[in-house]
């Protein structure tokens, strides 16, 4: 019989965005069908969760960058100043693993002398914002403007020192509970002698409190 062979952590990984994907476009999908639009109550205290695919998530220094794929949490808690301007504190994070610091690693060991696994990388953001959105109504587009501060750090490495960040997004709000849009966040954080730069682009989904 043939030999079986083990699932590689990065088909793991590919299966689960995947679930990601399919989960986000029924439940929009299933918003867009049973919603009706209606007049939006976002005035008042507000909270939300987000979960966001980013295919490009990049950082670069000197001569060298990498990029990847990565998920992405988000939160969010604010107030509503009417119907259509909220300001909320939020904030995501993502890891994905990086090829870079992981080859950049097996030249290092432990103080025990073994050798250093993969290397993930995590970046955190988080940052005052200002939602507005172009109608009265739930079924409307909406843009967001965020400013704040971004960290980024590599496994076995010391972490950087957070620097400034900020991000923009472009959607549409489907339902009372659900909005979905594209995003761009860019940030700058050092190490020591080097900065970092740093670039995420993606997707994501939002749910809702008001």
């Amino acid at each position: 019989s043939r030999p079986v062979r083990p699932l590689r952590p990065g088909l793991l990984a590919e299966e689960g965005i995947m679930k990601f994907v399919i989960l986000a476009i029924t439940v929009t999908a299933l918003c867009v069908s049973v919603g009706h639009t209606q007049m939006a109550d976002r005035e008042g205290y507000t909270s939300s969760v987000s979960l966001g695919l980013a295919p490009v998530t990049k950082f670069s220094f000197a001569d060298t960058s990498e990029t990847g794929m990565a998920l992405v949490f988000g939160f969010s808690v604010g107030y509503g100043l009417d119907d259509r301007n909220v300001i909320v504190v939020q904030g995501n994070l993502s890891a994905r693993n990086s090829d870079y610091f992981t080859a950049l690693g097996r030249t290092y060991t432990h103080l025990d002398g073994s050798a250093l696994g993969d290397q993930k990388v995590t970046q955190a953001f988080i940052g005052l914002g200002w939602y507005h959105y172009f109608s009265k109504k739930t079924k409307t587009w909406y843009s967001n403007l965020t400013a704040g501060a971004q960290s980024f750090r590599v496994r076995d490495f010391n972490r950087s020192d957070p620097g400034f960040a900020w991000k923009v997004e472009l959607g549409y709000q489907f339902c009372d509970r659900i909005q979905a849009g594209s995003f761009t966040q860019f940030g700058r954080t050092d190490h020591g002698d080097t900065s970092y730069d740093h670039v995420q682009m993606g997707l994501v989904v939002t749910l809702l409190k008001y």
